[in-house]
């Protein structure tokens, strides 16, 4: 993921023609936040981080971690459901924001996927908030365990 996060903001800085270090100051973050990413130093940049590069790069922060990379792109299959999937992105990131919780982008994206699967196979058109806050404890407690 991190390797797909980072092809997508390098290409976004050509398209925009901005250096790395002009992006950073412009946007106010850290000096080597968005290099680290790059470059591979940062694994599981934050949520939070995610957001404000989305953000001043003019993106959402499903484009730079749920959709596949430009030159991965395939003809979209009639059985996904783009909209639902936007739906579970935008429900768990509010989730999160608004309980201050932060994760790695690689739990954000796979508590994502998760979402959206229960959907989709419960046959819904909509993303259960029940099932945000259950999935969201999951993966919380997934993170205790590992830093054990």
């Amino acid at each position: 993921m991190a390797n797909a996060l980072s092809q997508k903001i390098s290409l976004l800085l050509k398209q925009k023609k901005l250096t790395i270090t002009e992006f950073e100051k412009a946007s106010g973050l850290g000096k080597s936040a968005v290099s680290n990413i790059i470059h591979g130093r940062s694994k599981n940049p934050s949520i939070e981080l995610i957001s404000t590069i989305a953000k001043n790069l003019g993106c959402t922060i499903e484009y730079l971690i749920l959709e596949p990379c430009p030159q991965d792109k395939v003809i979209p299959s009639n059985e996904t459901n783009y909209k639902l999937c936007v739906e579970a992105a935008n429900r768990l990131a509010e989730h999160l924001m608004s309980n201050e919780i932060n994760v790695p982008a690689s739990n954000f994206y796979k508590c994502a996927q998760e979402i959206y699967q229960f959907a989709r196979e419960s046959g819904q058109e909509y993303i259960d908030e029940r099932f945000v806050k259950w999935s969201t404890k999951k993966f919380i407690a997934k993170e205790e365990d590992f830093e054990s």
